[in-house]
């Protein structure tokens, strides 16, 4: 079954359980109110070796989607403060090493900067201040209720106007329809503002890839947890659990 996959994302989604960043097994409440029975943590990917697969598996699908012809090659990566700053440094240090791709990095800070360089836009900026010029994507973990995404849209704008944002690369697409039932956040937000979103891997995949096969010594998705995985996508999914 793995063929059916591209090989990067087979060792992603494999590297997110070996993490213990994809759980299943267990039921976690979500911002939207919802019992889900799988979870998504980033924050389990907290060292070197783990940061830099994390920027490969990145790396990677910006390569295929630069091939594709989906989007051009890009020339800066905003990470949304806080964990979208080590995605954006881990890719871009990746796409540099195993493309030729050279991307400067900027982030938002959460709070003014009052000392040192705190003037100007160095008050709100943290690293490059993206041009007109630039080709931009924003690098985040998932894809929610698209706030942070609007966020940082609105964020780039601030620095330069109409800036050209070619789309938004996250970990894992949840595959959801909204908390009201009507279209995904992603599609909103592509919508409102012609940005589409790339995932590395989305939760039908995942389902596909990991029913039970081992990862680790271990089963995360056996027949179980995928009975319980199937109920979930057919209540909120965005196409019928199969």
């Amino acid at each position: 079954m793995a063929e059916e996959f591209p090989e990067f994302e087979v060792e992603f989604v494999e590297f997110l359980v070996q993490q213990e960043a994809l759980q299943f097994g267990s039921e976690w409440t979500l911002k939207s109110g919802r019992k889900s029975p799988y979870f998504l943590n980033m924050g389990s990917i907290d060292n070197g070796p783990a940061l830099n697969r994390l920027g490969e598996s990145y790396a990677a699908l910006i390569a295929e989607k630069i091939d594709s012809g989906e989007i051009q090659k890009p020339t800066y990566l905003w990470g949304p403060a806080y964990k979208g700053i080590n995605l954006a440094a881990a890719t871009a240090m990746f796409l540099d090493s195993e493309y030729g791709i050279t991307v400067t990095v900027g982030s938002d800070r959460k709070e003014s900067k009052t000392h040192g360089e705190g003037t100007g836009v160095s008050l709100t900026l943290l690293g490059a201040k993206p041009t007109a010029e630039d080709r931009i994507l924003i690098i985040e973990d998932v894809f929610t209720t698209g706030k942070t995404k609007e966020e940082a849209h609105e964020n780039i704008s601030s620095f330069v106007e109409n800036p050209a944002i070619d789309g938004v690369i996250i970990a894992l697409d949840r595959a959801e329809t909204s908390v009201d039932g009507s279209d995904t956040a992603i599609a909103a937000f592509k919508e409102k503002y012609g940005i589409p979103t790339f995932s590395v891997t989305d939760i039908y995949r995942v389902r596909e890839l990991l029913h039970n096969r081992e990862v680790g010594g271990a089963v995360p998705l056996n027949d179980e947890n995928k009975a319980r995985l199937d109920d979930y996508l057919q209540k909120y999914g965005t196409k019928e659990a199969e």
